[in-house]
């Protein structure tokens, strides 16, 4: 409840490369703010920097990083985050009926990509 009230919820490092919060994040509307220096995103095709932050998890502090987010505010930019995040949405969600979004279609697709590339 309370992330779908939030202009940005935090995405820090799971115990991998990535983190299900990720997930639920672009799934309840908020602004993903990635913490971690080695994340790497599912569906690499998709432009993240367009609907995510990325913040390194070692300049973490209370003085840089929340006034860089409400800089992130004043100019304007969350509105152009927030709307790209609802566009992208539905790779995150496996009940969409989206032609050619979820993410079924995603991973199959960077599937048959790699192989593609393996052949060559």
């Amino acid at each position: 409840q309370i992330m779908g009230q939030s202009i940005f919820c935090l995405v820090p490092k799971g115990h991998g490369t990535w983190s299900h919060r990720l997930y639920e994040v672009i799934l309840v509307g908020c602004i993903p703010v990635i913490l971690s220096d080695n994340v790497e995103p599912p569906f690499s095709d998709l432009p993240w920097d367009t609907f995510s932050v990325r913040w390194p998890m070692r300049q973490i502090n209370n003085d840089t990083f929340p006034r860089h987010l409400r800089h992130l505010e004043t100019t304007g930019i969350v509105q152009t985050l927030k709307a790209n995040v609802d566009r992208h949405t539905c790779w995150f969600d496996y009940h969409s009926t989206q032609d050619s979004c979820s993410p079924l279609w995603g991973v199959t697709h960077g599937l048959r990509a790699l192989l593609e590339k393996k052949k060559k």
